[in-house]
C-alpha cells in the first residue's frame, strides 16, 4: 500500500479510478500486488515500486479552525500588519483556510499559480500558469501579473462563488435524498446587471487581487530570479501580492522570510512543526505554538495554541521598546540637566547641598524612573509603530532640545536674580570672599533659586517623556507611579511656597520673599511649558517635515 496527497498521487497510478475526486483536500491510498518474495522485495528500489499502482480510496480528514482565527487576523488586520501563509499543505485547503480566517478578504480575487502538465524540462523555459481560482477563464499576464482584460467582459456571465454558496446554504443537495430517485442539482442564473458588472470588474477587480503560488511554482520563480530571466519588477510584484504560499518545503519557509526581509520588513513567524524550524530561525520574531522540535528554533514559545500570542507579542514588545526609549530619554535629559545646573552654580561660586542631591536623586530621579517603565500595554493594537532606531533624528533632537531649553532657563533664572534682586539679597562670591576658603557658598539665593527650577525642569521632562498612546497604557492606570508623581509634585511645592522650619534648614534654603516665589512658580511653569510645547508640537513638525523631504 502506498499513501501520498491527493494532488500527488496522480503521477504514481494508472488514470482508472482517479477521475476526478483527486482535487479535494485528503489523502489519498494506492495499491499494487507484487508477487516478490520478502528478500527480494526489500532490495528493490522504491522508485520501480512505486510505478503503475491502482487507486484505491480516500480518507478524509478534518482540522477545523480555531474560532479565534479570524479575529486575530482581523485585528492584525487594522494594525495594517500583512499576514501571509505560508504552509505545506494543498493550495485549494489553504485557499480555503485563508477565507475562512480573513486572511483574503472578501470578493478579493484570488489567481492560482502552478505550474502546467505539459511544462518543458528545462527550468529557464518554465511558464506558471495563472488562473482565477472561481472562474477559470480569467488569467493573469505571465510577464506582468496583471489580469487579462479582454477576459474580464465575460465574468458578468458566470455565477459568483458567493451566490453559488448562498444556495447550497438555503437549498442542501445531499438532505434526505432517496437512493433510488436522485434529483439532478440546478442553480438559477443570478440577476445580474451587465453594465454595473463589467464596470465593478474592470475597476476594481484588476487590483484587488492576490495570488496563490505552489512549491513547484515558487521553485521556478526562485531559480528564474538567480539566473537573472525574470521580467523587470516581475519578483516586486510578486512578492507584494502573493499572500497564499502552498506546498512548501522547510527550505522554501525560511528563503521566503528572507525574501521578505529584503524588503526591509520586519518579519515575524508562528508555526507548530519540525518543518518550520528553519523559518523560524530565519525570522525576525519566532513564535512556536508547540513545546515540541519547532521550540528549539523559536526565541518565543507560546503556551496557548493559538495565534492569540501574536497579538500579546505584538503589544508587549511595542510597549517593552517604547519603555526602554523613554527611559533612555529621561536618564540622559536628568543628568545633563544636574550638569549644566552644577556648571552655573560653580560659575557664581555655589553647590548644592548634601540633602538637596540626596532629594532629587534618591527620592526623585531614581523612583520616577524605575516606575515609568511598569505601565502596562494598550488593549488596541495600533497602526503605528514606534521608533526603533536609538539614534533617530526625532531621539537626538528631543534630547539636544530638551537639554538647551533647559540650561537657556537656567541661566535666564539666574540673571533675572541679579536684575532684579530681593530684598537683603547678598550673593555667592560675596558669601565664598568672606569665608576665607575655598569652599562653595551653599546657603544662598543663586543656590535656592537654581535648586527649584531644576526640580520643575526634573518633573516637566517626566511628564512630557512619558508617553501612553498609542502602545501604552494611560499613566493614570499605573497607580504606584501616579501616587509617586502626586507625592513627588507636593513636596516640591511644599518646599518652594512654605517648607517647614527643619525642613528649610535641613536642605539649607534662603527663605525668598513672597513676590520672589511667586515668579520662581512662573518661570519653572513657563519652562514646562517650552518643555511639553517642542517634544509635542515642535518635535512633531520637524519629524513630517523630514520625512517629506
Amino acid at each position: 500500500f502506498f499513501f501520498q496527497a491527493e494532488d500527488g498521487i496522480r503521477d504514481f497510478c494508472l488514470s482508472r479510478g482517479l477521475g476526478d475526486v483527486y482535487k479535494r483536500q485528503v489523502l489519498a491510498f494506492a495499491l499494487r500486488p507484487l508477487p516478490l518474495s520478502l528478500r527480494k522485495l526489500a532490495q528493490a528500489p522504491r522508485e520501480k515500486l512505486e510505478t503503475k499502482m491502482y487507486f484505491v480510496g480516500l480518507l478524509v480528514m478534518e482540522n477545523k479552525m480555531k474560532q479565534v482565527t479570524p479575529n486575530i487576523i482581523h485585528l492584525l488586520n487594522k494594525a495594517d500588519i500583512r499576514t501571509v501563509m505560508i504552509t505545506g499543505d494543498n493550495a485549494l485547503t489553504a485557499i480555503s483556510v485563508g477565507r475562512q480566517s480573513g486572511i483574503i478578504k472578501p470578493n478579493q480575487r484570488i489567481y492560482l499559480g502552478d505550474i502546467g502538465e505539459r511544462s518543458p524540462s528545462r527550468v529557464e523555459t518554465h511558464s506558471i500558469e495563472w488562473q482565477d481560482y472561481d472562474f477559470a477563464e480569467q488569467t493573469l499576464d505571465p510577464d506582468t501579473l496583471s489580469p487579462n482584460r479582454s477576459m474580464l467582459t465575460h465574468l458578468h456571465a458566470t455565477v459568483s462563488p458567493l451566490h453559488f454558496s448562498n444556495y447550497l446554504e438555503e437549498n442542501p443537495p445531499f438532505s434526505r435524498i432517496d437512493s433510488k430517485e436522485r434529483t439532478p442539482l440546478t442553480i438559477p442564473k443570478p440577476k445580474i446587471d451587465p453594465m454595473t458588472t463589467i464596470g465593478a470588474t474592470s475597476a476594481k477587480e484588476t487590483e484587488d487581487y492576490i495570488l496563490c503560488v505552489t512549491g513547484r511554482a515558487m521553485s521556478v520563480i526562485q531559480k528564474q530570479k538567480e539566473l537573472g530571466i525574470l521580467p523587470h519588477d516581475y519578483y516586486e510584484r510578486f512578492i507584494s501580492k502573493a499572500q497564499i504560499f502552498a506546498r512548501m518545503h522547510p527550505d522554501q519557509k525560511a528563503l521566503l522570510v528572507t525574501y521578505f526581509q529584503e524588503r526591509d520588513a520586519v518579519v515575524g513567524m508562528c508555526g507548530d512543526g519540525a518543518n518550520d524550524c528553519s523559518a523560524l530561525k530565519a525570522a525576525d520574531v519566532g513564535v512556536s505554538l508547540s513545546e515540541a522540535e519547532a521550540s528549539i528554533a523559536a526565541p518565543f514559545t507560546s503556551k496557548v495554541q493559538d495565534i492569540s500570542c501574536i497579538v500579546t507579542l505584538l503589544q508587549e514588545g511595542r510597549a517593552s521598546l517604547v519603555s526602554s526609549f523613554q527611559a533612555f530619554k529621561y536618564t540622559t535629559v536628568y543628568s545633563q540637566i544636574q550638569f549644566l545646573s552644577l556648571l552655573v552654580l560653580h560659575y557664581v561660586h555655589s553647590d548644592f547641598t548634601d540633602w538637596e542631591y540626596f532629594y532629587t536623586d534618591l527620592m526623585l530621579f531614581f523612583p520616577l524612573s524605575i516606575l515609568m517603565n511598569c505601565t502596562l500595554p494598550a488593549e488596541r493594537l495600533s497602526s503605528a509603530q514606534p521608533s526603533s532606531n536609538l539614534l533617530s533624528f526625532q531621539m537626538i533632537a528631543s534630547i539636544l532640545g530638551e537639554i538647551m531649553i533647559s540650561f537657556g532657563f537656567q541661566l535666564g533664572s539666574i540673571a533675572w536674580l541679579f536684575r532684579f534682586p530681593p530684598a537683603g539679597f547678598v550673593s555667592c562670591a560675596s558669601l565664598s570672599n568672606h569665608s576665607n576658603h575655598d569652599e562653595k557658598a551653599i546657603g544662598c539665593y543663586e543656590n535656592t533659586v537654581m535648586f527649584f527650577l531644576v526640580l520643575f525642569q526634573y518633573l516637566g521632562t517626566f511628564f512630557a517623556f512619558n508617553v501612553s498612546k498609542p502602545f501604552r497604557k494611560s499613566m493614570l492606570t499605573n497607580l504606584r507611579l501616579t501616587f509617586t508623581s502626586i507625592l513627588a509634585v507636593g513636596f516640591s511645592l511644599m518646599l518652594l511656597i512654605k517648607p517647614p522650619e527643619f525642613l528649610g534648614s535641613l536642605f539649607k534654603l534662603v527663605e525668598l520673599p513672597l513676590e520672589w516665589r511667586f515668579q520662581l512658580i512662573c518661570i519653572g511653569s513657563l519652562n514646562v511649558a517650552a518643555i511639553f510645547i517642542f517634544e509635542k508640537k515642535i518635535l512633531a513638525y520637524l519629524a513630517n517635515l523630514i520625512q517629506r523631504k
